[in-house]
């Protein structure tokens, strides 16, 4: 009896793991009475007013592009443009997936780019 009482909970707390990790979505952008945070940090120097999230890391206003919180430096505003994106696939044992999706690719006038040239020093991030 004690053995299947093991069990169960075992496999209850498999699922509810599983669960909890095919849709744990960070917090992102989120625009609170007067001011704009990042996963709970305020972010600098952003235009209130014109102020947008094009995804859950990547946001605009008339003066920036923002990654993460972080002004993304050497970008040409005018030209800015999503290429394309990237939505999670359902997960092929639980069957689901989450309702949000990421930017993969962008350009500006001055080429095309990853979300990884970010991290590999091709783009910057103002510190």
């Amino acid at each position: 009896m004690k053995r299947k009482l093991m069990i169960l909970a075992g496999l209850f707390m498999m699922f509810q793991f599983g669960f909890s990790l095919s849709c744990s979505m960070p917090r992102g952008y989120e625009i609170k009475e007067n001011d704009i945070l990042y996963s709970g940090i305020s972010v600098k120097g952003v235009d209130k007013s014109s102020f947008k999230k094009l995804d859950i890391n990547l946001a605009k206003d008339k003066n920036n592009i923002y990654y993460r919180g972080k002004i993304l430096k050497n970008l040409d505003l005018e030209t800015f443009k999503v290429v394309s994106w990237f939505e999670p696939v359902p997960h092929p044992v639980w069957g689901m997936s989450c309702k949000f999706r990421y930017i993969e690719r962008f350009r500006d006038k001055n080429g095309e780019y990853g979300i990884e040239d970010i991290g590999n020093g091709k783009l910057e991030l103002e510190e």
